[in-house]
């Protein structure tokens, strides 16, 4: 998710979809409530460990900060010097991930993929934004937090991307590399706020609409493709920006020198094999008993 956050156009909410792991996620977030941080306060920390699900909470988070720091740099050489490859390996992941998630909402009629539609439109709107300046001030950090972690944990919607939108990704990219810390604080600061308000609203979506919901997410992870379309005129000028504000004129894949297309596709390829080979390891891990299921069934 760390990594896939990092990239504007791509989604840490859909790498969370494509590990099985949303659901837990939203409810994990939306857990910690003022009633379960007054147990802390109260002296009960175990009982509120618990009750938010601490340790997968941490673990996600520490890999998502690992990635941060470890990955930044690297993903934006990448994206800038091999553009073509990498965009194209994101734009499997998504494609691939799309088709897993219908499979997931099981969708009882045919009328029912209407659903995706409004995500679509919506996911297919966003992408044609255009970036604003504004003053980045710690204030305009703090409200970038709330904004982009709202968008960081809808599939289809990349933080990264608002965050280019709003013209504060260079600083936040740049506050990671050179460790302002005090920009990071703020920052994070306002990621907690929105989150923690935010995902009571997806808790209860998912918990009543959550097939609905799904392929509602399904549609805004597609609509987002057109904003990660590997193929275009202006790839060998290396620029990020270029790319992620749709500068540059989008071409068919036929269309790019014989080589590029294959390394494209190959890339391309390797990404959705990859999607498909995660979900089936995490279908085969969920289908075998932990040690705390089989004392359970033996007691």
């Amino acid at each position: 998710m760390g990594a896939a956050d990092v990239v504007p156009g791509v989604s840490g909410g859909t790498m969370a979809l494509i590990t099985g792991i949303y659901d837990r996620l939203i409810a994990a977030i939306a857990s910690v409530t003022p009633q379960n941080v007054l147990m802390l306060l109260q002296g009960q920390p175990k009982l509120f460990w618990q009750r938010i699900d601490g340790a997968f909470l941490l673990s996600l988070l520490a890999g998502i900060a690992t990635a941060f720091l470890l990955l930044a740099g690297v993903i934006r050489w990448l994206l800038v010097h091999q553009p073509l490859v990498t965009w194209s390996f994101f734009f499997g992941l998504i494609l691939a991930s799309a088709v897993l998630i219908i499979q997931r909402a099981r969708p009882k009629t045919a009328s029912a993929l209407l659903w995706i539609l409004p995500g679509l439109m919506v996911g297919w709107w966003i992408s044609a934004l255009t970036q604003v300046q504004v003053n980045p001030s710690l204030g305009m950090v703090f409200f970038s937090g709330m904004l982009a972690i709202t968008a960081m944990i809808l599939p289809g919607i990349s933080g990264s991307f608002i965050l280019l939108l709003l013209g504060m990704y260079s600083v936040l990219i740049a506050a990671v590399d050179e460790r302002q810390w005090l920009v990071l604080a703020v920052f994070i600061a306002g990621a907690a706020i929105g989150l923690l308000g935010f995902s009571h609203f997806l808790k209860w979506l998912l918990a009543r609409y959550h097939s609905q919901t799904l392929l509602f997410l399904c549609g805004l992870m597609l609509g987002s493709l057109r904003k990660i379309w590997p193929w275009e005129t202006r790839l060998e000028t290396g620029s990020l920006v270029a790319h992620s504000m749709a500068v540059a004129e989008k071409i068919m894949p036929w269309q790019v020198p014989t080589a590029d297309l294959l390394y494209s596709l190959l890339s391309l390829f390797a990404a959705i094999g990859l999607v498909f080979a995660v979900h089936a390891m995490g279908q085969k891990l969920a289908k075998k008993p932990t040690g705390h299921h089989q004392l359970k069934d033996i007691l």
